[in-house]
């Protein structure tokens, strides 16, 4: 049950295997009722946002942060640094302080940089590590906003064109 009055949230789901799907929404609201039967996407493994991508330990966010070059825009601040001479694939992180909003926020922004981030990777030349610090501004800007701001600063370091930014932004 909701706790706002005349509406109802129902949420039905199904397991198929061991992916669990939303397969049903209904929402009541003074009579009116809305479905949504529809399946959940699931991301091909070829674009997925693989492990060796991310850029997890604090040594290496440091040395991103020490010795790379820095790129400021308006809701990001890009770090890059070459990676050593065992140079693999590009490792992205990212780093969201407390002062861009509460956890609901900053896990929100940190989605939408990943999302953006996955689908511009395959475009990125190998051998960089990248860290992605937002600014207070990141919580008020919506998916379109922080694409653009991304592709900006990518362009900006010389790794993409505007064709490749305008494709990325549409859903």
């Amino acid at each position: 049950m909701s706790s706002y009055p005349g509406v109802v949230f129902c949420i039905s789901s199904r397991v198929a295997g061991n992916s669990p799907y939303v397969t049903g929404l209904a929402v009541c609201r003074l009579g009116h009722r809305v479905e949504h039967d529809e399946r959940a996407k699931r991301i091909p493994s070829n674009q997925r946002f693989r492990q060796g991508q991310r850029l997890r330990s604090s040594r290496d966010f440091q040395r991103v942060r020490r010795q790379g070059r820095h790129l400021s825009g308006e809701c990001l601040t890009l770090g890059y640094a070459r990676q050593g001479k065992d140079a693999g694939e590009t490792r992205v992180g990212f780093s969201v302080s407390k002062r861009v909003g509460n956890a609901v926020v900053r896990n929100r922004v940190k989605r939408r940089l990943r999302e953006i981030t996955r689908r511009m990777l395959a475009d990125l030349p190998a051998g960089w590590d990248i860290v992605f610090s937002a600014k207070p501004a990141a919580a008020a800007a919506d998916y379109a906003t922080l694409a653009a701001s991304i592709g900006d600063l990518f362009r900006r370091a010389g790794w993409r064109n505007e064709a490749r930014v305008s494709q990325t932004m549409v859903k």
